[in-house]
Order: structure tokens, then C-alpha cells, then sequence
């Protein structure tokens, strides 16, 4: 049974001082709070994954007046009792000019609402909710104590699904007689679609649950409502759907990102918010193969015109980053790479014909190159008979040429098993076509030079590449059994 909602506590950031106006203001909301002392309070707002203080008002002879002349937009509110940061929620719509009463001791509870036909219905949903929990929690009590007698289980059981009942039928009152108001869209977020019966076996009928849920997980939020902005619930449902309903392959999450961007567009504001956010998270994301994500969205949102807010500047940055990272995407042809030895012996990648080739580009004064350069070394020993090549590749010039025959001569087994190059004048512009903008770099090439993993450390190496000569071979095996 859901009873209430989750209220989240909150790290006041700042604020700015409320302002009266000769003129009648767009938003005058008072709070009495009987039982404070403090000299100012902070209304603040949800947004998105953070709550953020939008207003202050000095607190004189027990009252408190929010007022400005923009209107607030339309979302949850709190507010906010300084030192301790205990508060109370308030519901922002159209009507922006109430009064709330409430005690110190039990801001919700004791809550009395004015002139707010949304706020007073909210308050009446928490008022019966809070009614309802102690009757919830006495059957609880007694269905869950093993020295209760059968009746009085069975009794319980009886009344607490006559509790429950209750507040679902106070819930579907609200959702039918008061379906545009912010408290309907609370409480339809917090009800999950109902699965339908499934047949077949267990493993089946778990592919179906999975399939009908994701498919109907959105059926009672609203992406496109400008109040879901600011409100408990949004960030956490996409994020959730995101994180652990989508399977996290760039095609998947690429589909899924734009399903959920196109629900939101008809609220700019959170279009706009999610774009960016999304744009951020996978231009950061660490997991391989997900810069494909972050390339989509650049080229068909940025690059595409469907953010104008974004200042031409930037975007001329995004540009300039796709056009580095997308020829490097998982599945794209190596960039082409011609490299000497310490004795200015040509190695060309085209014309190697190894069946998989570990680029591993390093420089000698970097500390975690030297923590996982022994790791690529084991590698090479451990996959030398296997046609792995592993080719170590020093980022530095011809001025500074030493430091890498040192540093290889430096590493036990390096020169033996490692093919060490380095392009004493950059000609290959490596630095530039393999974006190494930092060391060390790892890439993984088959046989045709297509890149297959990358941006994964040396002590990943055996996992990676062992999983690929794996599934070659038994390629292999496959077709010489046909």
C-alpha cells in the first residue's frame, strides 16, 4: 500500500531576498508558523534531481510573505525551516496567492490551507493519509506476531485490506474528479501499470513481464507536463527506466532517448533539460561503446537545430568533438597509422596481419601508464601464441626520443614482447586522428582493422581480448564442422 511519498531532505544552496512591489505582485503567498523563532525562512523548489531555493522572507510576529513580481513556475514546493532545514510541501499552479498555517512541531499535520483549492487538496490527501498509517500499522503489528491466535490474524487481515481499500478509493476520487490538478499527477506516478496474467515457462513468462512493463512503464507520467520539472517523481522514473529497464547498448539507448526526448518536447523547459543532461551523461560515460550515444545526440539535436538555446560557441565545441570522436566509434576502421621503431624502422597498421591488435599508446612520465604498462606486458606474454600483436606506441617526439627506449628498456619483458614505436614528427598525427588527449589509451583492431574495443585499462586486456579469440575460434570451429 502506498501511503505517502517520499519527501527528501535537502541542502539549502542560497537564496534571494523577496521584493515587494508597488504593484500587485504575480505570486504573494503567507505562511503563519506557530512556534518559530528564526528570522527568515526560503521557499525552494524540486528540480529535477536537486532542490534549489528560489525565494527568501523575513519571518516577523509569526509570519512569513513570499511575494515577487515573475510568477513562480508551476511545480512541488518546500518550505524551509533554517537552522535544521525542516519542511513543509506546497503544490504551485495558476493561483499563486494563499495562505498556509501550520505549527513548528508538525508542519504537515497541523497544515490549514486558504484561498489554494490545489494546496487544500493535497493537505486533505496527507491529512487522511495520516489518519490511516497508525490503523495500517496496528494490522501489520498483529499479522506479523506469532503469538496471535488464528482469528485474530485472519481478523487483521480483514481490516488492514479494508485500510488499504480506503485510501485507493480516496486516491481514485482524486484521479477522477481532480485529474488536471499537480496531486492527481503525484499519486498517478506512484502507481505502477498493473501486469496482465503470462504463460509459458517461468523464463518466458519473466521475458513477458519484462517486455509488458518496460513497454507500459510510462503509462501514468505525463514527460511532456512542464510541472513534472519540478516535481519527486520525474528524474528518478527516467532515470530509473534508463539505468535499469534499457539494455545498455548504444542502439538500445539511443531509441529509448529519443522515445523519451519526443514525449517531453511539448514542455521546452524540460526538453531543454533533458537534452543537456543526456548529452553530459554520455559524453562522460565510462562504459565502452556508449560515445556513440553522445554522438547521436550532438548530430541530431545539437548539430541538427533543435536547441537553440545553446550559444554558437558551444556548439561550435560539440562540433569540433564529434568530428574527433566519431571516426573512432566501435565499429568504425582504425584511422590509418604509419609508425617507426628505435631504429627508424617502418610499421604500417594496414599491413599488419594480426588477427587482433592492441594499440596501447602511453607516455613515459605518466603514473597510471606506469601502473598499467606491467599489465599489458602480461597480456602480450599470455596471448603471444594466440596472433595477438600488441603495439606500445611513446607520445613523445623526436627532441625527447630517450624517454621512450628508457622507459621501455625500463619495463621487464616490454622490448621483447611489445612492438614499441613512436613518430618522431608526428606525421601520423596520431595524436590528433586517435584523440589522445590523455594517456594511456587503449585500442582493440581484428584482423581488418575495424575497432572492437577501446578506453579500457591493460588489467582489462586478458578479459576483452580472451573473449574475442574465444568467439573466433569457435567461429572457426563452427564453420569447419559444416
Amino acid at each position: 500500500m502506498r501511503l505517502l511519498f517520499l519527501l527528501l531532505a535537502f541542502l539549502v544552496v542560497g537564496g534571494v531576498s523577496a521584493q515587494a512591489d508597488e504593484t500587485k505582485p504575480a505570486y504573494n503567498i503567507s505562511f503563519e508558523i506557530e512556534g518559530f523563532a528564526d528570522s527568515a525562512v526560503y521557499l525552494a523548489n524540486y528540480f529535477m534531481d536537486k532542490q534549489y531555493i528560489v525565494d527568501t522572507a523575513a519571518f516577523e510576529n509569526g509570519k512569513a510573505v513570499f511575494t515577487g513580481d515573475e510568477p513562480l513556475k508551476e511545480g512541488t514546493y518546500l518550505l524551509v525551516l533554517p537552522p535544521n532545514n525542516n519542511y513543509a510541501q506546497l503544490l504551485i499552479d495558476g493561483d499563486q496567492e494563499f495562505s498556509l498555517k501550520t505549527n513548528v512541531d508538525d508542519l504537515t499535520g497541523a497544515m490549514v490551507v486558504e484561498g489554494s483549492s490545489e494546496n487544500e487538496l493535497f493537505y486533505d490527501y496527507l491529512h487522511f493519509l495520516s489518519e490511516q498509517r497508525p490503523l495500517a500499522d496496528k494490522y501489520r503489528a498483529i499479522k506479523q506476531d506469532s503469538t496471535q491466535t488464528a482469528e485474530a490474524i485472519a481478523q487483521a487481515t480483514i481490516d488492514g485490506d479494508a485500510v488499504d481499500k480506503a485510501v485507493e478509493d480516496r486516491q481514485q476520487m482524486i484521479l477522477t474528479k481532480h485529474p488536471e490538478t499537480i496531486t492527481a499527477s503525484i499519486l498517478l506516478s506512484m502507481q505502477d501499470p498493473n501486469l496482465p496474467e503470462f504463460t509459458g515457462t517461468d523464463a518466458e513468462q519473466q521475458q513477458q513481464r519484462y517486455l509488458w512493463y518496460k513497454k507500459h512503464y510510462f503509462d501514468n507520467v505525463n514527460l511532456g507536463d512542464p510541472r513534472s520539472l519540478r516535481s519527486t517523481f520525474l528524474d528518478k522514473q527516467v532515470m530509473y527506466y534508463m539505468d535499469k529497464l534499457v539494455i545498455p547498448a548504444p542502439d538500445s539507448l539511443i531509441k529509448e532517448i529519443d522515445f523519451i526526448l519526443e514525449q517531453m518536447r511539448p514542455s521546452e523547459e524540460t526538453f531543454r533539460q533533458y537534452t543537456s543532461k543526456f548529452l553530459n551523461q554520455y559524453a562522460s560515460s565510462k562504459i565502452v561503446g556508449q560515445d556513440a550515444v553522445y554522438i547521436h545526440i550532438a548530430e541530431k539535436y545539437y548539430m541538427g537545430g533543435q536547441t537553440p538555446w545553446v550559444d554558437s560557441t558551444t556548439l561550435a565545441k560539440i562540433t569540433e568533438n564529434v568530428n574527433s570522436v566519431k571516426p573512432l566509434l566501435i565499429g568504425k576502421k582504425a584511422p590509418p597509422l604509419k609508425l617507426v621503431d628505435r631504429n627508424e624502422q617502418p610499421w604500417d597498421l594496414y599491413e599488419d596481419d594480426a588477427d587482433f591488435t592492441v594499440l596501447f599508446f602511453y607516455d613515459p612520465e605518466c603514473g597510471y601508464c606506469k601502473k598499467q604498462t606491467p599489465f599489458v606486458v602480461d597480456f602480450a606474454k599470455k596471448f603471444k601464441d594466440k596472433n595477438v600483436k600488441v603495439v606500445s606506441i611513446c607520445s613523445k617526439f623526436a627532441p625527447d626520443k630517450a624517454d621512450c627506449w628508457e622507459y621501455v628498456d625500463s619495463k621487464d619483458e616490454m622490448n621483447d614482447l611489445l612492438y614499441n614505436l613512436y613518430d618522431p614528427y608526428h606525421r601520423s598525427r596520431f595524436k590528433i586522428t586517435y584523440n589522445v588527449t590523455s594517456t594511456p589509451q587503449v585500442y582493440v583492431l581484428d584482423k581488418n582493422d575495424i575497432i572492437v574495443s577501446k578506453k579500457i585499462a591493460g588489467d582489462q586486456l586478458e578479459e576483452v581480448v580472451g573473449r574475442l579469440v574465444d568467439e573466433k575460434e569457435k567461429m572457426e570451429m563452427d564453420g569447419a564442422g559444416k
